[in-house]
């Protein structure tokens, strides 16, 4: 290898880890199973409509994908906004698949991108993968974010803004009043990358219409995910919303038959079940009801979520020992150092009997 010239990006740039899988876990620790509330995904899995698709699916994948990809991507449009259409949609692998389509392109030549400091990892990972610079802005103390101090930091160098929409791990949203004030302030050389991953869970009224901007021909790429609500996580499927011009210059990262059949058939058959999609969203509604009364009386600190996972802070113990001593009565956490927020821990929201079990696990341990 000392004989090739690498790409000097590549070699520098921080690398991002999922952490162990559920397998490993279970290998360590002798376990059996796992309760899996780590992973920000939806507990109830996919709907009984998406899975008989993908068994149908599978005949298929003896030729190349067809028109799969034009369905799915006219399917959600009409799922996003009424006013939208296939032109504006891209999908990839995985909503992260279409963070990565942003910073290739936009950050071509250099430049610098403002990243939320305590934000998911792989913002800074992609940015630097593609020689960019992060200019970061810190959160508040009381987890809070002030996103017009991400406008101050604009400068000519500036070309991205990541921002979550809710935030990850927080939960946190940027209400519609903030974000209509921030938008008059972006210039149009700056393109705003809106991660809405868990959107589909938010109850707040005041989350705001990034469809809306996109209509009105802002620089502005929305991504969303079929792994969270949808419960489709093993089978990679994202997608980015924004203006045709936008969407034309990101397709081209893309090779021939970039998406595969079973995925882009399962995709359009989760769309068209929203039954599950609000049981879903009852669930989640219910689990964190339940799981907020039983914080409180156990004095435990967390912040109110509009996601599908909830942050519990300000812990005195070591939160990799809580999340081992956990995993000692098979349920696995995730301590909250990947986003630089040491005495926080996430836990995803279960089914009613998961979310009991955490309960009860942490009465114990704590």
């Amino acid at each position: 290898m000392n004989d090739y010239v690498l790409d000097p990006h590549l070699l520098a740039m921080p690398t991002y880890s999922p952490g162990n899988t559920e397998k490993e876990y279970q290998e360590q620790f002798g376990l059996d199973s796992i309760l899996n509330l780590a992973s920000s995904v939806n507990r109830l899995g996919p709907s009984s409509q998406t899975i008989q698709a993908i068994q149908q699916a599978s005949q298929s994948v003896k030729t190349y994908p067809g028109n799969d990809l034009s369905q799915l991507r006219n399917n959600i449009a009409k799922f996003v906004d009424p006013g939208l259409k296939e032109e504006n949609i891209i999908v990839g692998n995985g909503s992260c698949d279409i963070l990565r389509m942003a910073a290739e392109v936009f950050l071509y030549g250099g430049g610098e991108a403002i990243v939320r400091r305590n934000a998911f990892p792989m913002y800074e990972v992609l940015v630097k993968r593609f020689g960019g610079k992060c200019v970061f802005v810190e959160t508040n103390p009381d987890y809070s974010f002030d996103v017009l101090a991400v406008a101050e930091r604009i400068t000519d160098r500036t070309k991205l803004i990541f921002l979550a929409n809710p935030h990850n791990p927080t939960g946190m949203i940027i209400p519609q009043d903030d974000l209509d004030e921030f938008m008059t302030r972006i210039p149009p050389s700056v393109i705003v990358v809106f991660d809405h991953a868990c959107q589909d869970y938010v109850e707040d009224r005041n989350f705001p219409n990034i469809p809306k901007y996109i209509l009105e021909g802002h620089n502005i790429i929305m991504t969303r995910t079929f792994s969270k609500i949808f419960g489709l996580p093993g089978l990679r499927v994202g997608y980015g919303v924004a203006s045709k011009e936008i969407i034309d210059v990101l397709r081209r990262t893309k090779i021939p038959f970039y998406n595969n059949s079973i995925s882009m058939i399962a995709a359009s058959a989760a769309l068209d079940d929203a039954e599950h999609v609000e049981l879903s969203r009852a669930t989640n509604h219910d689990g964190k009801k339940f799981l907020y009364q039983q914080f409180e009386q156990m004095a435990l600190s967390f912040l109110p979520t509009q996601s599908n996972s909830i942050l519990l802070t300000d812990f005195e113990q070591d939160t990799e020992y809580i999340r081992d001593k956990l995993l000692c009565q098979s349920i696995l956490i995730l301590p909250a150092h990947p986003y630089r927020f040491p005495n926080a821990i996430r836990v995803t929201i279960g089914q009613p009997e998961e979310n009991l079990r955490l309960i009860r696990a942490l009465k114990h341990l704590l």
